[in-house]
């Protein structure tokens, strides 16, 4: 897989979707739900049968219970398990039982050896990868950082005074056209206000090469269901001539991007190499070094995330959309035969496999990347909720970061929790191999590609509700034409619930929520903070703090004053007054700051609005 070298960064030199050639080969990286070079190539596609998600759950369900480990080897707990799926679903045979318990008993050997356990393909959870001593740690040297912004809480817009970013990377981030840019990467972390003032600006970024241009608007063109979807209205039934509103053309050209600080693998863990964005690096050395210890943690989680993102791993096996009659003597085209014996395309039933087999393919971040290292975009969040504030509402579907910053996946550490109620996050995918597919309500079937100007040959697929669990939602689904709807085809897969000291990591193909929760005592006040760590895709290199020097007024007033100090303890009166005036005033003040985030949200709603238009299909 290719794989950027050098200075070369994305928004420096490389346009913003560079795919390091043309061919599906080349593409760079790890799957990213925001890359549309992974769409353009389906680069993105798990097929998850029904069948197959109930299985995830039931297994998601069994390993939040207390001494699992120890009971899936207990023919009772066995038993009493197995009788409970029944009544859970019935869509579970004796295969896909046999299935589950085969496999939670290889997790449980996983865990013990590793103390992490998957939620589901690709998720990944663990109460014990952080230690308690470390948890405690981050607690303590988060109370200074806490105590700083107690007088001027930094609330997040539009959640009713209940989230506070303690640490957020949508104030001071990358701005073209006002940042300064060292394309060396020299700033480090105890130096980096040596450099306050250094750099040149750089311009805005180009948006998009022209072969991409031209096929995003060939998409738009023959109207077809975008990969990231469109907000359909209900109200207004779309057609040929008149399409959805909103266009992938449509799209910002970047004018942010949150800034990452490198990280360096050492021999005992993880050195952070650049500051961290918003946490001073004098001030706050305790944070730091508790940041690394999590973050070294972390690796391993992110290590089994993205191993399964490699080949297919399937619970139940299927060949897709075929014709049974495919290798035989086909009955001439147009005839009635044809129509009568080839004009459907099954989705073939889902069969359970006989026996578990676990991944192979694997990821080792340390190994493959330990001359380059990694880049890491560092976030604290804490939900404070009050008698006279008791509800925290939940957040929309999204995925993480936009695509100039190529976050390929996600660890979210909740360290601290009192008094709430339970929550956790939701994760749902959209599966873009049914993006040609559309409903036809008179003959109540799914129709293969029925947009295009000669697919009127095209077969039914028939079985897709069943073995996927798709139903037909008029009200959900726009009108193509006469009888035609189509929508996107969004996978819901589940919760993975929050508890003190636990650690999920994801990667950025799901779209994800936080669930919304309340206070479980009224009476007193409650709180949920967490840790949060974006890995930029270690094949590609972004802008991160290592090119831009600190850009906060009061960091750069803190160091003028120890300046001035000295000067006027080591100069006469008068030459330190010539020099103390020729220094030049710098940096954005906090006022800018609130200003520029929220030009930076207005940002990230169109690529939000732009993948949240499909709708989610819940199976029972």
């Amino acid at each position: 897989m290719t794989q950027v070298e050098g200075s070369a960064r994305f928004g420096f030199i490389l346009p913003l979707e560079w795919a390091g050639g043309e061919k599906y080969q080349d593409l760079v990286g790890f799957p990213n739900g925001l890359d549309a070079n992974h769409v353009r190539y389906w680069h993105l596609d798990r097929y998850h049968t029904k069948r197959d998600i109930l299985m995830m759950r039931l297994m998601n369900s069994v390993t939040d219970q207390p001494n699992w480990r120890r009971k899936i080897f207990h023919p009772s707990f066995i038993s009493g398990w197995c009788a409970k799926f029944d009544q859970l679903t019935p869509h579970i045979n004796f295969k896909a039982k046999n299935w589950i318990i085969e496999e939670l008993q290889w997790r449980a050997g996983q865990h013990r050896e590793s103390g992490m356990v998957d939620a589901f393909d690709g998720i990944v959870k663990s109460d014990t990868a952080i230690p308690e001593n470390l948890r405690r740690s981050l607690m303590q040297a988060t109370r200074a950082l806490e105590d700083a912004a107690g007088y001027d809480k930094n609330y997040r817009p539009g959640t009713g005074n209940t989230v506070v970013d303690i640490v957020d990377p949508a104030m001071f981030p990358f701005i073209y056209g006002r940042s300064a840019y060292l394309p060396d990467g020299v700033v480090g972390v105890e130096n980096c206000l040596d450099y306050v003032g250094a750099g040149e600006m750089l311009k805005g970024i180009e948006k998009y090469s022209d072969h991409m241009r031209r096929w995003w608007e060939f998409a738009d063109n023959i109207g077809h269901t975008l990969p990231f979807g469109y907000q359909f209205d209900t109200s207004v039934q779309y057609t040929r001539e008149n399409r959805a509103p909103f266009k992938f053309r449509d799209m910002p050209t970047p004018k942010f991007q949150c800034l990452p600080c490198d990280v360096s693998f050492s021999d005992d863990g993880c050195h952070i190499e650049s500051y961290i964005n918003n946490i001073h690096p004098q001030q706050h050395k305790d944070l730091y070094k508790a940041i690394e210890k999590i973050l070294t943690c972390t690796i391993p989680l992110w290590d089994a995330v993205l191993s399964q993102l490699g080949p297919d791993f399937k619970r139940v096996q299927y060949r897709g959309f075929g014709n049974p009659h495919f290798h035989q003597d086909r009955p001439e085209f147009g005839s009635d035969s044809f129509w009568d014996e080839d004009h459907i395309r099954k989705a073939l039933k889902g069969q359970g496999q006989d026996t578990f087999e676990s991944y192979k393919h694997q990821v080792k971040l340390r190994e493959n990347f330990h001359d380059t290292g990694l880049q890491v975009i560092v976030k604290m969040v804490n939900v404070e909720l009050t008698p006279d504030n008791p509800v925290r509402m939940g957040e929309l579907w999204h995925l993480e970061g936009q695509p100039n910053e190529y976050i390929c996946a996600t660890a979210v550490y909740c360290y601290d929790m009192d008094n709430i109620t339970p929550s956790g996050l939701d994760f749902r995918h959209i599966q873009p191999c049914f993006l040609d597919c559309c409903y036809n309500k008179e003959y109540r079937g799914w129709y293969y590609s029925p947009i295009d100007t000669y697919d009127r040959y095209w077969p039914w697929c028939d079985g897709i509700d069943k073995t996927f669990g798709f139903p037909f939602d008029e009200e959900r689904c726009s009108k193509v034409y006469d009888n035609f709807y189509s929508s996107n085809i969004t996978r819901y897969l589940g919760r993975v619930l929050n508890s003190p000291g636990r650690l999920t990591v994801y990667p950025n193909i799901f779209e994800n929520q936080h669930s919304g929760f309340l206070l479980a005592d009224r009476s007193r006040p409650g709180h949920c903070k967490t840790l949060v760590f974006s890995l930029v895709d270690p094949h590609i290199r972004i802008i991160s703090s290592a090119n831009v020097p600190p850009q906060r007024k009061d960091w750069w007033e803190e160091r003028e004053q120890l300046v001035v100090q000295l000067l006027y303890g080591r100069l006469p009166v008068e030459l330190a007054d010539m020099i103390s005036a020729q220094h030049t005033d710098f940096g954005i003040d906090l006022e800018e700051a609130k200003t520029n985030r929220l030009h930076f949200m207005s940002q990230r709603k169109p690529v939000e609005f732009f993948h949240r238009g499909g709708w989610n299909c819940r199976l029972p």
